[in-house]
């Protein structure tokens, strides 16, 4: 005769978190974490430190001056959403810990600083995101499942709303058209192949005004 065991699984231990920047999105992203189950926020990173402390005391975690200090709490990831210029040194360093790493979008300033982000991970052996949230959407997730086997031919995506004080300096290209850039490739399944842009600043640095044309590599066309 013999014994039959059941295989109990094993119950897995949270995934340390840690968050450098809490400004707006910072401070959602330590909020969700705190609540989610399977992370544990063990510290949130941010030179401010009365804005860190306050958050810090609201969710109960502990507040750091700065990125060293919030890697040596040995977290098993870092979310990144400082602002975009100090992306590359806080991901690299992340990175070079040992962290698996979500940088808030854009992933940096310039292509050759995200390509840097990218080669580190991969040689790292870690998993790097961006913070493409609109994949996430259930909107776009239903629009996804109801067009599930179809041939696209074109997409037309319209984004309004009203004007973000962060705009001044960053341009709505790449504070928000990188998500439904994003949703093209998503949707189609391809990448970008040409652009046609047209971009102007009515009361921007930067441009706040953006019609863009696409065709990808599969053959789609989209505007936003």
């Amino acid at each position: 005769s013999y014994m039959a065991q059941s295989a109990v699984p094993a119950t897995r231990a949270p995934i340390r978190v840690g968050v450098v920047g809490v400004g707006v999105m910072g401070s959602n992203h330590a909020r969700v974490l705190a609540d989610l189950p399977g992370a544990s926020l063990v510290g949130i990173a941010d030179p401010d430190l009365a804005q860190s402390k306050k958050v810090a005391d609201f969710l109960g975690c502990k507040a750091v001056a700065n990125v060293d200090e919030l890697l040596g709490l040995k977290p098993d990831a870092v979310v990144v959403a400082a602002p975009s210029h100090l992306h590359h040194d806080i991901a690299l360093a992340a990175i070079q810990a040992g962290a698996h790493v979500l940088v808030e979008k854009p992933i940096a300033p310039t292509v050759e600083e995200g390509e840097a982000i990218v080669a580190a991970a991969k040689a790292a052996g870690v998993t790097l995101m961006i913070g493409h949230v609109e994949r996430f959407n259930p909107a776009v997730e239903a629009i996804r499942n109801a067009i599930r086997g179809e041939e696209i031919l074109s997409i037309g995506i319209t984004r309004v709303g009203p004007f973000p004080p962060r705009m001044s300096n960053v341009g709505v290209v790449i504070d928000l058209a990188v998500h439904d850039i994003d949703l093209i490739c998503h949707f189609a399944g391809s990448e970008i192949a040409e652009i046609q842009p047209q971009v102007k600043a009515a009361v921007a640095e930067r441009e706040d005004i953006a019609l863009l044309q696409f065709r990808t590599a599969n053959g789609v066309l989209a505007h936003i």
